[in-house]
């Protein structure tokens, strides 16, 4: 008689704040009584798990966001990046080369954008590419 394994499925856990807010932003606010990741292998597996969750509201245009929740606590929910940009995660768990340096540039101006990295590389979702020719079209000149 063999014996049949059967996986058990687990549900993720949700983030915590605490937890989204470092997977979003890459700081990690002592939110009281609200644990964080306890070693880097957790922290990285929470991003793998959600990353989806996150790179949804990570890319949603931060002034529409920002006027539809006005009553937002700024210590527990950031804003959202923007089409064209990447939360931190992404920067720490998934990117596939290092950003490009530019030494002698102006301040500001020394590291390759993340719109130009994410092209470059071609990272861009459909959405972000139809917004980057609209605003193309739209351009003066």
């Amino acid at each position: 008689m063999s014996i049949i394994k059967r996986e058990r499925r687990v549900k993720p856990e949700e983030l915590n704040p605490r937890q989204r807010q470092r997977l979003l932003t890459g700081r990690d606010w002592n939110f009281p009584r609200v644990p964080g990741f306890a070693h880097d292998v957790e922290e990285r597996s929470a991003w793998q798990r959600h990353r989806e969750e996150l790179l949804a509201f990570w890319l949603q245009d931060p002034d529409k966001w920002e006027k539809a929740n006005p009553d937002r606590d700024q210590w527990v929910e950031p804003i959202p990046g923007g089409p064209g940009s990447r939360p931190w995660g992404f920067w720490e768990y998934e990117a596939p080369e290092p950003r490009r340096e530019y030494p002698g540039r102006p301040i500001g101006q020394e590291r390759e954008s993340q719109i130009h990295y994410l092209r470059r590389l071609d990272l861009l979702t459909d959405a972000e590419r139809i917004l980057a020719a609209r605003a193309r079209q739209a351009a003066p000149g």
